[in-house]
Protein backbone atom coordinates (compact mmCIF):
# COMPACT_ATOMS: atom_id res chain seq x y z
CA UNK A 1 0.00 0.00 0.00
CA UNK A 2 1.30 3.47 -0.61
CA UNK A 3 1.56 6.39 1.78
CA UNK A 4 -0.72 9.22 0.62
CA UNK A 5 1.56 11.96 1.71
CA UNK A 6 2.17 14.46 -0.99
CA UNK A 7 -0.60 16.19 -2.33
CA UNK A 8 -0.10 19.97 -3.32
CA UNK A 9 -1.15 21.99 -0.34
CA UNK A 10 -0.47 25.04 1.65
CA UNK A 11 -1.31 27.21 -1.79
CA UNK A 12 -1.77 30.74 -1.50
CA UNK A 13 0.91 30.73 1.98
CA UNK A 14 4.26 29.89 -0.07
CA UNK A 15 4.61 26.23 0.11
CA UNK A 16 3.52 22.83 -1.68
CA UNK A 17 4.05 19.08 -0.74
CA UNK A 18 3.38 16.50 -3.30
CA UNK A 19 3.08 13.79 -5.38
CA UNK A 20 -0.36 12.58 -4.12
CA UNK A 21 -0.16 9.11 -3.77
CA UNK A 22 3.10 8.24 -3.43
CA UNK A 23 5.88 5.82 -2.72
CA UNK A 24 7.16 7.73 0.61
CA UNK A 25 9.38 10.35 -1.15
CA UNK A 26 8.43 13.59 -1.23
CA UNK A 27 9.25 16.98 -2.24
CA UNK A 28 8.50 19.68 -0.10
CA UNK A 29 8.61 23.62 -2.80
CA UNK A 30 9.13 26.00 -0.20
CA UNK A 31 8.20 29.65 -1.51
CA UNK A 32 7.93 31.35 1.53
CA UNK A 33 11.16 33.47 0.71
CA UNK A 34 12.78 32.31 4.21
CA UNK A 35 13.84 29.32 5.75
CA UNK A 36 10.65 26.83 6.56
CA UNK A 37 10.58 24.60 9.29
CA UNK A 38 7.96 21.70 8.32
CA UNK A 39 6.52 18.97 10.51
CA UNK A 40 4.96 15.26 9.18
CA UNK A 41 2.48 14.34 11.35
CA UNK A 42 0.46 10.76 11.58
CA UNK A 43 -3.29 9.82 12.45
CA UNK A 44 -2.20 9.88 16.45
CA UNK A 45 -0.79 12.97 16.07
CA UNK A 46 2.88 11.98 16.39
CA UNK A 47 5.55 13.85 14.86
CA UNK A 48 7.28 11.45 12.52
CA UNK A 49 9.50 13.98 10.45
CA UNK A 50 11.01 17.04 11.13
CA UNK A 51 12.74 19.47 8.33
CA UNK A 52 14.08 22.66 8.23
CA UNK A 53 14.65 23.59 4.92
CA UNK A 54 15.75 27.02 2.92
CA UNK A 55 13.48 28.14 -0.11
CA UNK A 56 13.45 25.61 -3.49
CA UNK A 57 12.42 22.11 -3.78
CA UNK A 58 13.52 19.60 -1.63
CA UNK A 59 13.16 15.91 -1.91
CA UNK A 60 12.70 13.75 1.46
CA UNK A 61 12.82 9.75 1.05
CA UNK A 62 10.93 8.78 4.24
CA UNK A 63 9.47 5.20 5.68
CA UNK A 64 5.72 5.68 6.51
CA UNK A 65 2.78 3.43 6.64
CA UNK A 66 -0.17 3.66 4.61
CA UNK A 67 -2.25 6.23 5.82
CA UNK A 68 -2.98 10.09 6.03
CA UNK A 69 -0.14 12.57 7.21
CA UNK A 70 -0.95 16.12 8.14
CA UNK A 71 2.40 18.26 7.07
CA UNK A 72 2.74 21.49 9.71
CA UNK A 73 4.53 24.37 8.55
CA UNK A 74 5.85 26.73 11.79
CA UNK A 75 7.15 30.12 12.03
CA UNK A 76 7.63 31.55 15.54
CA UNK A 77 3.90 31.79 16.55
CA UNK A 78 2.11 31.52 13.22
CA UNK A 79 1.56 28.23 12.32
CA UNK A 80 -0.54 26.33 8.91
CA UNK A 81 -0.97 23.06 8.06
CA UNK A 82 -2.98 20.69 5.55
CA UNK A 83 -3.81 17.14 5.00
CA UNK A 84 -1.83 15.18 2.32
Amino acid sequence: MTPSVGRSLGEGSGWQVYPNPNDGNFVIRNRLGRLGWFEVIDGCGRVVGEYSIGEGEHSFPVRLSAGVYVVRERDGGASGSGMI
